[in-house]
């Protein structure tokens, strides 16, 4: 029975469909993103690996889709996974009160242990693209390259099928 009560709580705030690891003021945290299709919402949970804190934070499906207005790379709502890795780099900590409370909220910019991270990315490999798809003058450099090494192969295999008839 008590299996059954750990899968309900999980199921709760719907399955999980996005999970990394972020560090933020130098500790280190396992985001889980959960989509709760009843509930129309998409929860944000920040696990911190030394207390076994969670954090949360939910957007409704229309205010997380408003996120995404001003970045034309993210306006597709298709592109779940673009987007749920954009919010957990702008995921960080504020302080509520006097009591220092701490709560996860969506900052504006990458927070800084991503800019770092995401620059070494650029500079190590600058010809990697974000996208999945080629476009069609991609796809005919493609196909040219293919057919230039499929007639070089005839070529070599028709010279030394030639070589060794003499």
């Amino acid at each position: 029975m008590a299996t059954a009560n750990g899968a309900e709580e999980q199921e709760e705030g719907g399955p999980l469909v996005f999970q990394r690891g972020k560090k933020l003021n130098e500790e280190y945290y396992i985001v889980s993103v959960r989509d709760n299709t009843e509930g129309a919402c998409v929860k944000f949970s920040a696990y911190e690996l030394e207390t076994s804190e969670t954090y949360d934070l939910s957007y409704s499906y229309n205010d997380f889709d408003a996120l995404f207005k001003t970045h034309p790379e993210l306006v597709n709502p298709s592109n779940k996974e673009g987007r749920y890795d954009w919010v957990v780099d702008r995921l960080d900590f504020t302080s509520e009160g006097s009591g220092g409370v701490k709560r996860l909220t969506l900052a504006s910019e990458p927070t800084v242990e991503d800019e770092t991270h995401e620059s070494k990315a650029a500079i190590s490999s600058p010809k990697t693209k974000s996208k999945d798809r080629l476009t069609y003058a991609e796809r005919q450099r493609l196909r040219q390259e293919a057919d230039k090494l499929e007639e070089k192969r005839a070529a070599s295999i028709a010279m030394k099928s030639e070589k060794n008839r003499k």
